[in-house]
C-alpha cells in the first residue's frame, strides 16, 4: 500500500496542474488525519516538491486530510489537462476540510487581516470598505451541482471562516472559481511587495473586483 507521499510523487505534474497550483499556494503542509502522516508540498515555479516532514513554521499553512480526500486529490489532478470544473473539485478537495472543521486555510485572508505597521489594518479596511460580516457563495461549474455558501466574519483582527450561512451579512459574494482564484492571486501580490504602493494597486483592483462579484445585502 502506498504512502500519500509516495501517491502526489508519482503524480504527473502536467503544465496546466503546475500553473493552477501557482495561484493556490508556495508552500503548504498536508496532515493526514487517518494515518499519521505529515507531509510538506513546495511549488518551485516548474515543478513541486513533496517532503516527508512538516515544519509548521515553515508553511503558508496545513491542510487536514483523510487518505479518501488524498486518494480523491490525486485523481482529480492526474490528468494533462484541468478545465474549469476539474479546477473547482480540487480546489473543493483541498480546502473543504478546513472549512468544515472552520479554520481558514487561506493565507491571503489571514495575511490581508494582519498587516505590519506599514499601513495599519484600519486603513486598509477604510480604504476597502470591508465589512464586518459576509456571506460568500462559490458556484460550481459542474451542472446540477447547487452553490456552496459560506459565513466569513471579521473578529479580533482575524477573518474567521465558516461552512453555511449564518447571520445578517452586510456583503454577499457570488464568486466562480476564477474569480477566487483571481482574488487569491492579487492579494498573495501584495503581500509579497507590502509597500504602500503595492497596497494602494490592491485596493484599486478590489473595489473593481468587488463591484463585479457582489453586493450589499440592503441593495
Amino acid at each position: 500500500m502506498k504512502s500519500s507521499l509516495q501517491k502526489f510523487i508519482l503524480i504527473e505534474q502536467s503544465p496546466t496542474a503546475r500553473d493552477f497550483f501557482a495561484l493556490l499556494f508556495e508552500r503548504i503542509g498536508i496532515r493526514v488525519a487517518d494515518t499519521g502522516e505529515e507531509l510538506s508540498c513546495y511549488h518551485r515555479g516548474t515543478y513541486i516538491e513533496f517532503e516527508e516532514q512538516l515544519d509548521e513554521s515553515n508553511v503558508d499553512y496545513v491542510l487536514e486530510l483523510t487518505t479518501e480526500q488524498v486518494d480523491a486529490l490525486v485523481e482529480l489532478v492526474s490528468v494533462g489537462d484541468i478545465d474549469e470544473a476539474r479546477r473547482y473539485s480540487i480546489f473543493k478537495a483541498l480546502f473543504a476540510p478546513a472549512i468544515e472543521a472552520s479554520i481558514n486555510p487561506f493565507p491571503c485572508l489571514k495575511g490581508v487581516a494582519s498587516l505590519p505597521p506599514l499601513i495599519s489594518n484600519t486603513l486598509v479596511r477604510r480604504l476597502l470598505r470591508m465589512e464586518n460580516l459576509i456571506h460568500v457563495y462559490v458556484v460550481s461549474p459542474i451542472p446540477g451541482e447547487p452553490e456552496v455558501g459560506n459565513t466569513l466574519v471579521f473578529e479580533n483582527k482575524e477573518w474567521q471562516v465558516s461552512p453555511g450561512l449564518h447571520g445578517a451579512p452586510g456583503r454577499i459574494f457570488r464568486l466562480t472559481i476564477n474569480d477566487a482564484l483571481a482574488f487569491h492571486s492579487q492579494a498573495r501580490l501584495a503581500l509579497k511587495a507590502n509597500t504602500k504602493i503595492g497596497w494602494l494597486k490592491f485596493g484599486r483592483w478590489y473595489l473593481r473586483w468587488r463591484r463585479v462579484v457582489s453586493w450589499r445585502s440592503k441593495d
